[in-house]
């Protein structure tokens, strides 16, 4: 198994608004990158560059989750009895 002191934890991590960050040497926006191209650029990263581009604000936004954690309950829908039938006219 492979020794992991060098990775730096999570909570260290704060959002990147600039959506730039330092890959191979170069100054990348991800803001352009679509899903599938973040996806293809974090296979050929370290854990390290990974995670920096995953707390992207781009890429955070990209893969936000809208789906409520919990179960939505909503009332029963109100079903109206006719206070006044048509043939009583």
């Amino acid at each position: 198994m492979k020794d992991l002191k060098h990775i730096k934890p999570l909570d260290l991590y704060e959002t990147n608004y600039t959506n730039k960050i330092n890959f191979k040497g170069k100054i990348l926006d991800v803001s352009e990158l679509d899903e599938s191209g973040v996806l293809r650029l974090a296979r050929d990263m370290t854990i390290n560059e990974s995670n920096e581009l995953f707390f992207t604000e781009h890429v955070q936004s990209l893969f936000q989750i809208s789906t409520p954690k919990v179960k939505l309950y909503y009332p029963e829908p109100y079903i109206a009895s006719p206070s006044m039938i048509h043939e009583d006219l």
